[in-house]
């Protein structure tokens, strides 16, 4: 057997660490993006579900590694939880990056769930996203996201 690729030798016995020091380095430019546009996480009306959707997000994105010492069916909550924050964030903070948290998220759920199960985590998405939408139509404008789409 020919082996075509062959990782680097500092990258070798190590590649967890670094793919973990990679995803934490994502994330803190996600935020960062984030935490710089309008609204910036506050305590009142949007900036407060800024907050709350960057911590669940944010918890979902960096409990996902550790997963093997979890329970399955709470990181299937933890997910949800997590795409749902995400959601949250897309939806008040009309950026480009925030639209990786929901993204980066149903990514995980569908590389380490069950298709039923990652189905239910982006269902969670798909419903933050509609209701908000929703609600933004019913306040006389569409939130960022969809008023592209719509």
């Amino acid at each position: 057997m020919v082996t075509m690729y062959r990782l680097p030798r500092w990258f070798e016995g190590h590649g967890n660490a670094w793919l973990r020091a990679a995803g934490v380095c994502g994330l803190g430019l996600v935020l960062a993006d984030i935490c710089h546009g309008r609204p910036a996480p506050g305590l009142s009306g949007a900036h407060l579900v800024v907050l709350i959707g960057i911590v669940l997000a944010s918890l979902a994105w960096l409990a996902h590694g550790p997963a093997g010492a979890v329970d399955h069916r709470i990181m299937v909550l933890v997910l949800a939880a997590g795409m749902t924050g995400g959601g949250l964030v897309t939806l008040a903070s009309p950026s480009s990056a925030a639209l990786a948290l929901p993204g980066v998220i149903g990514l995980l759920a569908g590389s380490s769930l069950s298709l039923p199960e990652a189905a239910g985590v982006a269902a969670c998405g798909l419903a933050t996203f509609a209701a908000g939408s929703l609600a933004g139509a019913a306040a006389g404008g569409f939130p960022c996201p969809a008023r592209a789409w719509w």
